[in-house]
Parts: structure tokens; sequence; C-alpha cells
């Protein structure tokens, strides 16, 4: 496919060829004629018309013994004395150093620079609570510490953390490792043992270990402490990173609490001197750093020729957004972690056209590469990539369901890529039907192919493609837009699974209905989707999309919404643009999950508030996800977090408000349940708690959505539900925005006019603070007395003490500080209707009230609603 014909019958074409050489990678793309010879070809002729050698690895190595060793930075200390050390060397410059000594230790502590903007995120109280109750993950007797760092930061490190160690100069380094011998003797057999290893896979793979060269400007470093191969703790300093600062653990023990991966976040203090919060949060992830995709422009064929197979020509539009050289790219693989064959897609390229000029790329591994472009691409500049391609990219479940990849199938787009332009046309065998994203402008029979051509009318996140044979129902009722438009809404399932009568295998659900180790369940049970629920989901979205449309007062953002089941025994949702994927388990009532005998064993409230809403959610996501994207992997939460909101009022506007109540207590219930130790924010970034993917659920599916309520609880219906339509305008503007957006856009609609008709806003630095940025629930003591008054009635007088808790349980630890709010006081008398409220506004460690009402009281409560999220309240009663 990446060879074209001539007119004199032979074919051109280029070839990358690569040659591993003992310290670079050098490839050459190669102009090659073909001839036709036989039934076969020959090269007529060929030429070399490009040469790249920009990968390179690691070639020589130093030791050295030293007298004492001093490591400080962002946190981490790190000291030993009489020791060795071995630095080894990439381009001739050090990019790693290792040392041991009989008296290594460290210390962490959280940089006291890290409160000079204050973010609500106490990690002074985290990391005290961490180092008390997981010490065999903080605190552990270090065998050996290791540096990778880029040159100028080695060279710093090695110059002014060391006494005693004589180096050799810069032009005298070796290409060889030596010196070991001299040093330290359990460094030496560490070395021994690293030289063996990288010399058993240069062996096995004579390509393995190249990389490329640091970026300019980019100041790094990782530095770990080693317990032994499995376990380490360490900070990573990126002076590009979202996160400057990142400290991390790693280990294999088995108690599934203990702390695992990013710990703590943060900035340097040059950088919160420098930077304001907004700037902070509006820090590129290294993924996204380079440049953002603008347009997609595909013809695939999909499952033509091999029903795994995709082969595909691509065009794509990138925004530069900083100078850069190279471009890397992937594929993810065909199939998911819940999958017991769980493998790599492996990615073929045939060719890689940059503004129309073929360039060459270098495989780096089975599932990706780099394409070198023909001249740097200056930051603010557009390019134009075409890539042809071929993988085995689709995950058939059965004779009648296949799909792409969801994430990654596409090289260059990523999760949370906002694709302005985009348009596919995909080609399938002729007796499926194709499900893609956008509307269907097109259908057409070639033979045996079908030809199906998509098109958006707004941005498009994660592209997804399916097709299989499906029955399918829609809505007795139409979804419109606000113009009167109908939005054709359609539910598929495929054959089989309409079919089926039994199946036994792994439940794949959310964390919240996995065993206590994070294992899948198996169950049993008839899992053939009965017809009637089409409509009934159908409904279910059509009904969310009208209901969203006028709470927000934005236009659902395409001409059509198609629902599929996924016919995996799954219990879940997920929605990309226009195509919402729903496991094979939504479809079945709720008696069936979580009635007596069902699937869950009986009870499962919690599987029947799923249920009712969770097409209300995927859709939700079609405003939060779809028309308004966060811009980095640190701003993620509000997509789920407001689209579960949204499907708490869509229960409310269907059901009535008992409904919605009842969504808030189940989500105060998951919150409470949960050892929470990050923030909503940092929910997705650093460890949300030791219920690990439970946690993360409470934070941004919970507590998110609870702040929301607190807002509306605190503001009352009428300015709230105002706010929420000009706060969902205001974003969908800017389409991609990060949490202080969300803030801004807050504090601006739930502020008002004064007296010369001027707008003010409120002030919300401090609700983001403790509901979205920080970690802990209030828990409230309720302390007052009661006395009857001259005039027949009764004063009540106390006080509202507070304490802030961070965890639950056993980790459940009381940190200093308080929470601002108003809080409901609820007076109940003896007689029925006798029930009097009054607000109370709450702002310190302890908060006095005076009430006075005109019945004896025979109840006095606090939050009693939930107005504000927190644990119960401590009552403590003097009636005189």
């Amino acid at each position: 496919s990446f060879f074209e014909k001539n007119d004199d019958g032979t074919y051109v074409g280029s070839v990358n060829v690569n040659t591993a050489g003992e310290a670079s990678l050098t490839t050459e793309r190669y102009r090659l004629i073909l001839a036709p010879k036989g039934n076969a070809f020959e090269v007529a002729s060929k030429e070399v018309v490009d040469t790249f050698t920009g990968l390179h690895r690691v070639q020589g190595a130093t030791c050295y013994p030293f007298d004492t060793f001093n490591f400080s930075r962002e946190g981490l200390t790190v000291s030993a004395s009489n020791g060795g050390v071995c630095e080894s060397y990439y381009q001739g410059k050090v990019n790693y150093f290792l040392l041991m000594a009989p008296d290594l230790k460290y210390d962490y502590q959280i940089p006291e620079h890290v409160n000079l903007i204050k973010t609500g995120h106490d990690f002074y109280a985290l990391r005290d609570i961490l180092s008390a109750d997981h010490k065999e993950v903080m605190n552990f007797e270090p065998n050996r510490f290791s540096v990778n760092c880029d040159a100028q930061t080695c060279e710093e490190l090695l110059d002014t953390s060391f006494t005693g160690l004589d180096r050799v100069p810069a032009n005298e380094r070796p290409t060889e490792d030596v010196g070991a011998s001299t040093v330290y003797a359990p460094l030496r057999a560490r070395v021994e043992k690293n030289i063996k290893e990288i010399r058993e896979n240069r062996r096995e793979n004579a390509f393995s270990g190249f990389q490329r060269p640091d970026d300019i400007g980019n100041r790094y470093f990782r530095a770990s402490v080693r317990k032994n191969d499995d376990q380490s703790l360490g900070i990573t300093y990126d002076n590009w990173g979202g996160y400057e600062v990142r400290f991390w653990v790693r280990h294999d023990l088995l108690d599934p609490e203990a702390p695992r991966g990013t710990l703590f976040g943060y900035y340097t203090e040059e950088t919160l001197k420098t930077s304001d919060p907004y700037e902070l949060d509006m820090r590129d992830d290294q993924g996204n750093r380079w440049y953002d995709v603008y347009k997609v422009h595909a013809d695939v064929i999909a499952g033509v020729n091999d029903p795994e197979m995709v082969s595909a020509n691509i065009d794509f539009g990138l925004n530069i957004k900083h100078d850069i050289d190279v471009l890397p790219f992937f594929i993810r693989t065909t199939t998911d972690q819940f999958d017991e064959d769980y493998k790599r897609a492996t990615l073929i390229v045939n060719s890689i056209r940059v503004n129309g000029e073929e360039v060459t790329w270098v495989k780096l591994n089975s599932f990706g590469g780099i394409a070198v472009l023909p001249r740097v691409a200056q930051a603010g500049s557009q390019l134009e990539i075409s890539v042809s391609f071929d993988t085995k990219a689709i995950r058939k479940i059965n004779t009648a369901y296949s799909a792409l990849a969801r994430f990654g199938w596409l090289p260059f787009v990523r999760f949370g890529d906002f694709v302005e332009d985009f348009e596919m046309i995909i080609r399938t065998p002729s007796k499926y039907r194709v499900l893609g994203v956008g509307h269907q402008v097109e259908e057409r029979r070639e033979g045996d192919v079908l030809v199906t051509h998509w098109k958006a009318d707004s941005p498009v996140v994660f592209p997804s493609v399916i097709f299989g044979k499906y029955i399918s129902d829609k809505p007795r009722f139409a979804a419109t837009k606000i113009d009167g438009t109908e939005i054709p809404v359609v539910v598929y399932v495929d054959e089989v699974s309409a079919m089926q009568t039994s199946y036994r295998g792994r439940i794949r659900t959310d964390s919240s209905t996995r065993r206590d180790d994070g294992t899948l369940k198996t169950v049993q049970g008839s899992v053939g989707i009965p017809r009637k629920s089409l409509r009934s989901i159908a409904e279910q979205a059509a009904q969310a999309i009208n209901i969203y449309r006028e709470l927000s007062g934005v236009d659902y953002p395409y001409s059509s919404l198609n629902l599929v089941n996924d016919p995996a025994l799954a219990l879940y949702g997920q929605a990309p643009s226009s195509l919402i994927y729903l496991g094979s388990l939504v479809f079945r009532g709720e008696g069936e999950l979580s009635g007596e005998g069902g699937l869950f064993g009986g009870g499962g409230t919690s599987i029947s508030k799923f249920l009712k809403s969770v097409v209300a959610h995927e859709v939700g996501h079609q405003w939060w996800g779809s028309r308004v994207s966060n811009s980095n992997q640190r701003n993620y939460w509000f997509v789920e977090t407001l689209a579960e909101y949204f499907s708490a009022l869509y229960l409310e506007l269907v059901f009535g408000r008992k409904e919605y109540d009842e969504q808030v207590d189940e989500w105060r219930r998951n919150i409470l349940s949960n050892d929470l130790k990050t923030s909503v924010q940092a929910a997705d970034t650093l460890w949300p708690g030791k219920s690990g993917g439970r946690a993360r659920q409470s934070l941004i599916y919970n507590k998110g959505p609870y702040a929301f309520h607190v807002l509306r609880e605190t503001f009352g219906d009428d300015k709230f539900f105002e706010f929420l339509k000009g706060f969902t305008q205001e974003l969908v503007g800017k389409q991609q925005v990060v949490t202080r957006d969300i803030q801004l856009a807050a504090e601006y609609h739930l502020g008002g006019l004064d007296e010369q008709g001027n707008h003010y806003n409120v002030d919300l630095e401090w609700f983001f603070d403790q509901w979205i940025r920080g970690v802990g629930i209030p828990v409230f003591t309720l302390d007052y007395t009661i006395r009857e008054t001259e005039d027949g009635g009764y004063l009540i007088e106390g006080t509202i003490a507070q304490e802030i808790v961070i965890g639950n349980g056993r980790g459940a630890k009381k940190v200093a500080g308080h929470y601002r709010g108003v809080i409901d006081l609820t007076v109940k008398g003896k007689k029925k209707g006798e029930e009097f409220q009054k607000k109370i506004v709450v702002n310190d460690a302890s908060t006095s009230f005076r009430v006075k009402v005109p019945v004896k009281p025979i109840e006095v409560a606090i939050n009693k609603n939930g107005g504000m999220l927190a644990h119960d309240v401590i009552d403590k009663t003097l009636i005189r």
C-alpha cells in the first residue's frame, strides 16, 4: 500500500532500515524502485535519501570510592560515608549514578516552601499520617541510592554532594566499565550484576537500550532510595512536569492498603514564588506538552481481510505548542486489563508524511516510534501529518460484535485531545452495521464491503468505532435541540447477547463491586438481554438530553446519539463523543442483579441506584467531557463529577426530590466508608487512599458531586440553577479548562448586582480549598442548653465545635484546622409539624449560637439534611 505505480510498470516507495551500532542507532530511508520479474519483483534501484542518528545508548562507566555524601533536594535527604559510587555515560556525559555505603540513611519531609501557595491540600499532615501508619513503606533500611538525571543536573549533584571523590576529567571518560574492582564490595557485586544483565539484553535484542537525547532546557532527576529490587521510594523532579516534584513509593508488598505510586505532587520554591495558582493548574503534563490534535480525517479498513486487522490512511492536524524536531507516536492494546488474553497490538507503519513531504521514522518497539521532522516545527505553527499504517486493533467479542480499541488506536491522538475537525470513512464487511462518532453522512456498498462516512458537528474526544450485527430500538418521544431539531437516539444490542441464555464468567464493573482484595467476582446467571430494555434505555437517554439542555442552556453537541451494549459480563458505562458503551448487565433488571438470588446475591441498594442513573451519567459526558474537557490529567475530576451531579438532577426531575436526596445520602455513605488520602482534584494523579480504585471513585464520583450539592444548599435553588446555566455556558466557550476556570466561573455566576447595578463576584477560594483541593472531612460536636424564658418560650444556647478528620477507620487522624460553611440547626417540638430551622454560619473551631423557639424542644440537631458534608454529629445536651 505504500508503493506507487509508475507509468512504466515499476513501483516507487520508501523503506526505513535501522542499524544498531555499539553506541548509536542509525536509521536510513531508502527510495526503492521495484521492477516486475516473472511473478515477483526485484529492486531495480535504491538510493539513501535520509539518514537519522538520533538515538543512543549508555556506553561506559567509572566507579570511585568517596569519603562523604550529602544529598538534599525537595524534601529528600540522603547521607553516607566511606562508600563507593559508579557513574555511567550517555554520549560522553553522566546520565546516572549509583552509590552504596555501610551507613547509608535517608529522611523525607515535605519542604517548608510547599505552603507558599495555599491549596487546601495538607501534605504535612498526610506525610505524618502515612509515616505512622505505613512504616514498612515509608521507613526502611536502605541498601542503595541512585539518580537518573540530565547531564547538567548530574554534574551539579556529583560536584556538590561528595567529598573525597576523585573523578576522571570529562575528556578522559571511558567507553568501557572501569574501576568497579576498587570500590565498596557490595557496590562491586551490584555493578557486575547490572553489566551482566545489560549484555544479556543486548545479545537477545541488538536494538535494546537506545533512547533520545534530553530535550534542550529540560532539567530533571529521579532520585531512588532502594531497600531491594522490589521496594523503593524517592522523588522525581522535572521542570516541565505537571507537578515539578513528585514523591513516590514502589513495592510488591501484599498489603492491599499500603500506599503505592505518587503520594505527593508539588512545586519548587522558585516556581511557587513566580507563578499564580492558575498558571500551576495550566501546566501541561509531559504527554501533552508538545502539540494538540485539531484535525483527524481518516480512511479506515476494518476487519475486511482479517477480522482483527485495521488498515488506515489518516491525516492529522497538529497545533505545535513548543519547538520540536521529532514526534512520538504509539498505539494502545487491542484488549484490556480485564482480559485473560491481554496482549499488545503490533503497529506496522507504511509511510509518514509531514506537510506532504515523506519523512523518516524510527521504530522504538512493537507499538510505537518517532517521526523525524524535516525541520524544527516552531511553537505556534501547524503541521499536517499523514500516516498509513496497519495494526491488529480490533477487539472481537463474539460473531456479532467487534470494536476498535477505544484509546490510542489512532497513533497521535491521546485521551483528552479535543479534535475540532473530525471526519472518517470506515470500510467493513457488508454484513455488519457500523457505529461511528458524529453523524453518518453516507452509506454505500462496494461488493462485499460496506462503506460509511462519518462527520462530527462539534469537537470530539477519543474517537471510537464499533461494528456488528444488532437489534435496535428507539424512544417513543423525541430528544430535541433548543430550536426543536430532533436528535435521533438509538440503542443497539448485538444479536448474540440478545439471544444468549446463560453465562459464567468474571464481572467487569466499577471498583465498588470488586472483592476487598481488588480481584474480580465470578458469577453465573442468565444474561440474555430482553428487547424491552432497549426502549427503556433509549428513553432514559432522550429524557436526559432534554433535561440537560434545559439545565445548561447548551445544546447536545452532535446530530445523533447511539448507545451500544458491550457483550462482556460488565456493569459500567463509557462515553466517547456521540457513542455510549454500556456493559451488558446494565440491560438487566434491578431484580435480576440486586434481588434475592440475583447476580449480586441479594440486597444491592447501590446497584439499584447505579441502574437508575448510569445512562444519565454517560449522557452527561456529552456535555462534561465532549463540550467541556480537561486541559490536563490533574484537572480530570470535573468531567466525572459534573456528569454525576447532572445525573442526580436527572433523578430528581424524573422521579422526584426524594431520589435526589437518596443519591446524596449514597454519596455520603461512600465517602465516609472509604479511606480518602488525597483531594478530589488530585484523585487521578496522586494515591487516593488505601482502598485504591474505590477511594478514587469516592473522590470524583461522590465527594466532588457532594460539593455541588453543598453549593446548592448554601445559595438556594433559585440562585443555584441560574448559576448552573450561566456556569455551563461560560465553560463551553472555553472548551478545555482547569479547576481555576471552574472556580472563576462559579464565583462570577453565583455573584450578583450591588445597589449601583455593578456586578460583584463571590469569593469561593475557601470553598474549593475545602471540598475540591483539600483533604479531610469535618466532624461537628453540638453542645447546648435549653431553658424556658419568662414569656413561655424556650432559649437554646450553645456551640458548634469542629475538627477535621483525614481518612477513616484505623487510618483516621484528626488534624488542625476548620471548615467554613452554612449549617442547618433544626429544632422539633412535641406536636406534629412543630419544626423550626435556622441557618448558622460556621467559620471557626467553635461557633456560638442563640435561638429562641415558641415550644418546648424535644430534639435539637444540626446538619440533619446533609447541607454540609460531615461525619455524624456528636451531641452533648443539657436541658434546664
